[in-house]
């Protein structure tokens, strides 16, 4: 248990850290899918591989792919909670413009998602233009719905990777 605590800890930190850097560069580059993604998705595996290098190695050097995935879900989920639910609404909060680059970043993935689709300009532009009716909206219900498809989504993927990479059996019990 300590070791998910700490491990979702010093993972949370460490993201919100690299967010600040790239918010105080250009408050943009947090909203760019690509960017996002990408060190989201290294740290966070970085983060869940070695807590379950460091798991194993308590645990006499064995541990199990279940064991593995449970521990690396606590992690992301603890890590994702400190991101999703204090820092961005203390964030928005902090600079309520955030919310329109959120809008902006959004509209920029639905014309490119529709335009790889094959979906006409016209086609485009309405459907951003019913996305951008709907007031927007940062809520504690809201963050929390998005706290928990983080953890669905990116965290059993992450979850997966990292109990794969970390899990050894031990082959001496029959």
């Amino acid at each position: 248990m300590k070791n998910i605590l700490s491990n979702g800890l010093k993972l949370g930190v460490t993201l919100i850290v690299i967010y600040l850097i790239l918010y105080f560069i250009d408050p943009r580059l947090n909203f760019d899918p690509t960017i996002g993604i990408a060190y989201t998705t290294i740290i966070s595996l970085f983060f869940l591989i070695r807590a379950g290098f460091q798991q194993r190695k308590n645990l006499g050097g064995y541990m199990g792919f279940g064991q593995v995935f449970v521990a690396s879900i606590a992690i992301y989920a603890m890590a994702s909670f400190i991101i999703y639910m204090i820092f961005s609404t203390l964030m928005v909060k902090f600079n309520p413009e955030l919310l329109e680059l959120m809008r902006e970043a959004s509209n920029k993935v639905i014309e490119s998602t529709m335009s790889m689709m094959g979906m006409s300009q016209e086609e485009i532009a309405l459907a951003i233009e019913e996305a951008n009716e709907k007031p927007l909206q940062f809520s504690l219900s809201s963050q929390f719905v998005t706290w928990i498809i983080g953890i669905i989504l990116p965290g059993c993927v992450y979850a997966l990777i990292a109990s794969l990479i970390t899990k050894k059996k031990d082959t001496s019990v029959a």
